[in-house]
């Protein structure tokens, strides 16, 4: 007997750009059935996402990890597609749905304790927050920002961001087991976002499930669609060596480099040292987390998410 794994799938559900700090969470949730971890700390809200959804892929679900961009290590929530259910870390949603269950996290840890301690971490971290956010815009040469496309009913992402890794690339997981892979080649980068975009939403109006993936440096434009029910990945250049080219097929596509590279390793230089400020909150949090309770509410979730499964296939 074989046992079916789902299969992981990661990217970043947020992403700081040349037009500042960009989330695509509540678009991606909006249909889903939400589970809505408040309070506690990012380290054991994201310790607790990853645990569920493990344990939903172990069951041979696919799941969706949605990473943080400023530290990819953390996980701001995770999509069970296939269930329509989502778990989130509720400080990184604008405004929660009506109907989302929330789990109250905050008594896993004792906050007074820390708040003294971390208090000036915190306050270095908001500030080079800003000023990274200051920096990395004038990483690519200055022109109008374009608009953000917004696709009502695609599933939006990125799948690169610069973090205090350096920058992460998912595309490798994202395209694994696409079969047919296509690029727009003889055109600009902006051209074909504009065929991307107008491919998305035709698609998403016909019924079609799409995943857009914006570029991390200029968001307005999309530079991946992957369509899985057809097993297809649309690009605006290849992204690895089995992309097939749509136009003139001796049209090589050349990634534009960033105008400033030297603010660019300033901001890397401002990631690492927010990364610094991270480990050492992480440190803190790690010695007063009661990891039982954290497990208890992965229990919860997951008890829940199968009672309303086993409940669906009932009806």
């Amino acid at each position: 007997m074989t046992i079916k794994i789902g299969k992981r799938t990661d990217s970043f559900i947020s992403c700081y750009t040349n037009q500042g700090y960009i989330s695509f969470l509540d678009k991606v949730i909006e249909k889903d059935k939400v589970y809505v971890l408040l309070g506690g700390t990012f380290q054991v809200k994201s310790r607790i996402i990853r645990e569920i959804a493990n344990n939903l892929a172990d069951r041979g679900f696919d799941v969706n990890l949605l990473h943080n961009g400023l530290n990819p290590d953390i996980l701001e929530g995770a999509r069970v597609s296939p269930l329509n259910v989502a778990i989130i870390d509720g400080s990184s949603a604008r405004k929660l749905k009506d109907d989302a269950i929330v789990l109250l996290v905050k008594d896993i840890i004792d906050i007074d304790k820390l708040k003294q301690e971390q208090k000036e971490e915190i306050e270095k971290l908001e500030a080079w927050k800003r000023e990274l956010v200051e920096k990395y815009p004038r990483g690519v040469k200055d022109k109008e920002k374009g608009n953000l496309s917004i696709i009502p009913g695609a599933k939006q992402f990125f799948a690169q961001a610069l973090t205090y890794k350096g920058k992460i690339n998912y595309y490798d997981k994202i395209l694994l087991g696409l079969e047919d892979k296509r690029y727009l080649n003889n055109l600009d980068s902006h051209s074909a976002s504009e065929i991307l975009t107008f491919f998305a939403k035709t698609l998403e109006e016909g019924g079609v499930n799409t995943e857009v993936y914006h570029n991390f440096l200029e968001p307005e434009i999309i530079e991946l669609l992957v369509i899985r029910e057809s097993n297809l990945a649309i690009g605006i250049k290849s992204f690895d060596l089995q992309f097939k080219p749509i136009n003139n097929p001796h049209v090589v596509y050349v990634e534009k480099v960033p105008e400033n590279p030297q603010i660019i390793i300033d901001a890397m230089q401002s990631l690492a040292k927010i990364n610094r400020i991270n480990e050492r909150i992480e440190e803190i949090y790690l010695g007063v987390t009661d990891f039982s309770s954290v497990h208890h509410i992965s229990e919860l979730v997951l008890v829940d998410i199968v009672k309303n499964m086993l409940k669906k296939n009932s009806d």
